[in-house]
């Protein structure tokens, strides 16, 4: 098992001066049959965000504001196959940045 810090950014782009962005991030993992195992909304949902701010400075991944809109998922995954997606809330569309860090 391996735990991972999976992030959707959206509305933190703009603070890099990208246009357009997602504004409302879904994230999912998916597990091989291609089943939804884990789902975000927000970074506070399901992780605490102090532990999610924790394990962004150990791998090295900026910061998110505390108020934040982005969809963060910190998740021990056993051995396996998996993918992730990001969509947006209500169907809307825009930029927005898949990331996935393994932790040390």
């Amino acid at each position: 098992p391996a735990t991972r810090l999976v992030r959707a950014i959206g509305p933190t782009l703009a603070s890099f001066n990208v246009t357009g962005v997602l504004e409302r991030p879904i994230l999912e993992i998916f597990n091989a049959d291609s089943a939804v195992i884990h789902s975000s909304e927000r970074i506070s949902v399901p992780t605490n965000p102090a532990d999610i701010a924790f394990a962004a400075t150990q791998v090295g991944a900026f910061a998110l504001p505390p108020d934040s809109r982005d969809a963060v998922l910190l998740v021990t995954l056993p051995a396996g196959t998996y993918s992730a997606g990001v969509r947006g809330q209500a169907d809307t569309t825009g930029i927005a940045l898949l990331e996935v860090y393994q932790l040390p």
